[in-house]
């Protein structure tokens, strides 16, 4: 039989009394148990057997406009899509579909009118954003640097000119004087001295082409949200006309200045709606332009420093290899670097047009 446990120092009992012993703690926990559940009882039949009363039947959901506080009615404008289809023809079901959403959401019996008063306020102030974003990137300075280090890579290509440092030309009798007193450099000091120079200017020819993507990007996504903007100013303007036709028929009594009112103020934003479709349209031109002008010069910069120069400097290189091992360097020799030489030039020279 297991020993019961000697808890601080209590003397150890023998079988028969650790028998009495538990059958004592035994009888005095049922007793217990047995007076704790009969409060539990009682505690429990004093509580009503349904807390927040008898259950109801929940009413179905009514489809009435339901008003909330004091007020009259919200009357809604009788319009469907024959009505708008009336006011712009050629319109596409889609675009009369959001005139009639747009027309729907207007309340003209507030006393405040503010539906008609931001009527299209919200397009009005994107185009403003946009406008300023288009005009900060046109007026800054990276796209008039770019074109400043191309035409400094030009100034500088023009001194690595084959035929004036390649060959030797007849001339007059004062110039060859006065080569006596200032020799003139070989091809290959004036490459050692002009090449560096050009290499520096493509670094930094490298960190504007960097702005002006960012730029070009910046650009690509005005055109977005410019090119979102002449449908949403068609829809208001179908919905503003046929609110503007409603109300001139509309004749309600003491209402009769409400309305008034509201006519007056949707025909001034009406017209300002057409000056900004307007000009979102040149908007469009503009941000055409400008994106056009930055790509090319990216692109003549790109083609500049993978194609272009790399062939300069081998058929260079090559044509300073072919002049230490001859005494002259005829045309003929020179005709590749002249022919790369020139189509670079050209380039250069048309971008500096540009």
């Amino acid at each position: 039989m297991t020993q019961p446990k000697i808890i601080f120092g209590a003397t150890p009992q023998s079988d028969s009394e650790a028998v009495v012993a538990i059958a004592k703690t035994d009888e005095n926990s049922s007793c217990v148990s047995h007076v704790e559940n009969k409060n539990l009882a009682s505690d429990l039949s004093k509580r009503p057997k349904i807390p927040f009363g008898e259950p109801s039947i929940i009413p179905a959901k009514s489809k009435a406009p339901k008003i909330l506080a004091g007020g009259i009615q919200r009357q809604r404008i009788s319009c469907d899509i024959s009505d708008l289809k009336k006011i712009d023809p050629t319109a596409h079901i889609a675009k009369l579909l959001n005139a009639l959403q747009l027309i729907n959401s207007i309340n003209l019996d507030d006393p405040y009118f503010e539906d008609i008063v931001y009527f299209g306020a919200a397009l009005q102030k994107e185009h403003g954003v946009i406008t300023e974003t288009e005009l900060a990137v046109a007026n800054q300075s990276t796209l008039s640097k770019t074109q400043d280090i191309l035409t400094s890579i030009l100034k500088t290509l023009t001194q690595l000119n084959p035929e004036q440092v390649f060959l030797d030309k007849k001339e007059s009798i004062v110039k060859n004087l006065s080569k006596l007193i200032f020799l003139k450099p070989s091809a290959r000091q004036v490459f050692d001295k002009y090449y560096p120079i050009l290499l520096e200017q493509l670094e930094c020819l490298k960190t504007s082409m960097a702005l002006l993507r960012q730029d070009s990007l910046r650009l690509k996504e005005l055109k977005s949200r410019y090119q979102s903007l002449p449908e949403e100013i068609a829809v208001h303007l179908i919905a503003a006309n046929f609110i503007i036709q409603y109300l001139t028929q509309l004749n309600q009594g003491n209402l009769k200045e409400h309305y008034i009112a509201q006519l007056n103020t949707l025909d001034t934003r009406t017209s300002s709606l057409l000056s900004t479709q307007a000009s979102v349209e040149m908007a469009l031109l503009t941000n055409e332009v400008l994106s056009n002008n930055l790509n090319c010069v990216l692109a003549t910069a790109q083609a500049l420093i993978d194609e272009d120069l790399p062939a300069f400097y081998s058929a260079y290189t090559a044509a300073l290899t072919i002049t230490q091992q001859k005494t002259s360097t005829t045309q003929a020799t020179l005709e590749p670097l002249h022919r790369i030489y020139l189509n670079l030039i050209q380039k250069l020279q048309g971008e500096n047009n540009e």
